[in-house]
């Protein structure tokens, strides 16, 4: 609830991860882990940072020194948990370019850097430029403008597997993890409907098309975020002390 796009991303990240070949991906346990907890570092930053970051505001020097480490802080956070330390690891390097640049500084460069942190860099940036389940070439094409930071090999072998051929793109369109551009479509496409409905009837297993807040405006759970049984109750603890802006826009799985 203190970073709301970043768990968003997260959780796109973790389910990108999933759909990698398991021959690539060694205890993949470990790099949903990490795609979980890359963001973990944000509680850390003041809540003004917090904010400038959600609206996309520029950044000052000195926030952007703050916000570099971020990572750091979630590495000290995790690194004592017991068989979490590649994860710790991996966190810890999520924002090291494949040519040595980014933070840490003196950290490794190239295929020094573990596998699980390429990636996490690679699968990270990618949700910056796009928040589709099944990225278009177009968002690859903008990691290219950026390829000195990428491992090119793993790259080429992400690109592969998370891009649908344009064939598969023409039948399936939007898929059910990621928000529908037209609800006329979804609601005819025998996968989903997307409807209006009052908080008393937001339920478990609905994805939010819409982002939630409060009556002030103020975000709460991003656009594309998936309702749990634990968010739920979260969310109507919340709403015992604040107003939650009704109706809230949801997809649900249909037949």
């Amino acid at each position: 609830m203190n970073a709301p796009a970043a768990l968003a991303r997260a959780r796109l990240v973790r389910e990108w991860v999933r759909k990698l070949p398991k021959t690539l991906v060694t205890n993949a346990w470990q790099m949903e882990f990490a795609a979980m907890l890359a963001p973990l570092g944000m509680v850390t930053l003041p809540p003004e940072i917090l904010t400038a970051l959600e609206s996309g505001a520029a950044l000052t020097d000195s926030q952007r020194v703050i916000v570099s480490k971020a990572p750091e802080a979630a590495y000290k956070l995790i690194v004592n948990i017991p068989r979490l330390e590649a994860v710790a690891e991996a966190v810890l390097l999520q924002d090291k370019g494949f040519d040595g640049t980014g933070f840490p500084t003196r950290g490794p460069k190239g295929t020094e850097i573990p596998l699980h942190a390429r990636l996490l860099k690679i699968l990270r940036d990618l949700s910056k430029v796009t928040n589709k389940f099944n990225p278009s070439p177009a968002a690859f094409d903008e990691l290219d403008a950026m390829r000195d930071l990428y491992d090119p090999d793993l790259l080429h072998i992400v690109r592969e597997y998370l891009v649908l051929p344009e064939t598969l793109q023409d039948v399936l369109g939007e898929t059910s993890e990621t928000p529908a551009a037209d609800p006329a479509v979804a609601e005819n496409s025998g996968r989903f409907v997307v409807k209006d409905v009052p908080f008393s009837l937001l339920l478990p297993g609905c994805v939010l098309v819409s982002d939630l807040e409060l009556d002030c405006g103020h975000l709460i759970l991003a656009s594309g975020t998936r309702v749990t049984d634990a968010l739920l109750e979260r969310l109507r603890t919340l709403r015992r002390s604040r107003r939650i802006k009704e109706p809230i826009r949801i997809k649900e799985a249909v037949g």
